[in-house]
């Protein structure tokens, strides 16, 4: 309020810049749980390579502080990528911190905090429509892989989507036989998310190409 004292100095210390939609939002929202170096840490969410969110840094000595961002978003799937500069990640050695995705109702969609330089991963919002389809982990192997990765767990039908990790999709393919072998001989170097759709579930995973 102008013309008097503001009691939350903590909200003024980062901005957080947006792309707005023009078509049917999903609401979702970021939860950061910051540690004692706030200044190390900044995100930002894409979707087909471009930036739609982003934020940070934070203050220094903050640890535990929960910073809410409003995400607005269209259907399709996006890639979160949370940075720490030092190198040592949001948790544990210097405070409690995390980053958590939650959904329309709340609900945690994903989440993490220990990591090194980078933590990323990816969310589909139009998974929202279809709430009956859980959400597991997927097994890779090998990780890290070269020209082909094998999938444990899925068979004939399966949908395999990659993404890299500016949210751009690389790869969407059907399994056609029970052997879910995939050659990633034309994907790109580095780390590619994987969403598998199969037995209405959906599975994801991350894979590093060498």
């Amino acid at each position: 309020m102008n013309g008097s004292t503001d009691e939350n100095t903590f909200n003024n210390a980062a901005e957080t810049t947006f792309t707005a939609f023009a078509g049917d939002t999903y609401d979702f929202s970021l939860e950061l749980v910051l540690d004692d170096y706030g200044s190390e840490t900044t995100w930002d969410l894409r979707r087909l390579g471009q930036v739609i969110y982003e934020g940070g840094p934070y203050e220094d000595d903050q640890d535990g502080q929960v910073v809410s961002v409003p995400l607005c978003l269209e259907g399709g799937c996006y890639i979160l990528r949370v940075y720490d500069s030092w190198g040592d990640g949001m948790c544990c050695e210097y405070g409690e911190g995390g980053w958590s995705i939650l959904g329309p109702q709340d609900e945690l969609i994903v989440n993490g905090g220990e990591f090194d330089e980078l933590d990323l991963e990816q969310f589909c919002t139009n998974e929202m429509s279809i709430p009956e389809m859980p959400v597991r982990d997927l097994f890779v192997f090998p990780n890290p892989a070269s020209d082909m990765i094998s999938i444990e767990g899925i068979g004939t039908g399966a949908i395999v989507r990659a993404y890299d990790v500016m949210g751009r999709e690389i790869a969407d393919e059907q399994v056609r036989s029970g052997n879910a072998r995939i050659s990633t001989a034309s994907w790109p170097r580095g780390w590619v998310m994987l969403r598998v759709e199969w037995n209405a579930e959906i599975r994801t995973a991350r894979v590093l190409l060498k």
